[in-house]
């Protein structure tokens, strides 16, 4: 075989070498930003996608069983407002616990004074609608 020949097989070889190399990379870097860009999104519920309302009823709002249902699902952890040893906090755990905070939950849990809570993050604007209408209609027990 000529040196010719031979430069011409080895530089077909290195192109298809360097072109399957380039396009391995290619494909890598794609699947990693695909991978980066879908686990970034997140879905906290409804209140979670930007410019857009739900329904939220904040009609005949009660601690039994709306404001109970906030508390359960965002304070009554066991190391926050559940009552049980290592708990920190002051128990939520009943309506006249929660009556005897109201104040102190809606600068909290609403208002954010001095930090929102829970820690994790502020709850639904649609349970903080709750909250607040409850207040508002004197913070009944049942509806």
């Amino acid at each position: 075989m000529s040196y010719l020949a031979r430069f011409n097989l080895t530089s077909v070889i290195s192109s298809k070498l360097i072109s399957s190399i380039r396009n391995l990379i290619i494909l890598l870097v794609g699947c990693t930003a695909s991978a980066v860009f879908l686990h970034s999104c997140s879905w906290d519920g409804p209140d979670d996608i930007p410019g857009t309302v739900q329904p939220c009823d904040t009609v005949d709002i009660a601690y039994n069983p709306d404001i109970k249902m906030i508390m359960e699902a965002n304070c009554l952890t066991s190391t926050c407002h559940s009552g049980e040893p290592g708990a920190q906090n002051p128990r939520l755990t009943t309506y006249q616990e929660v009556f005897d905070r109201q104040d102190r939950i809606l600068k909290r849990a609403v208002e954010g004074d001095p930090s929102f809570m829970p820690p994790s993050g502020p709850i639904s604007l649609c349970s903080m609608d709750k909250i607040v209408a409850w207040i508002n209609n004197g913070a009944p027990e049942n509806p």
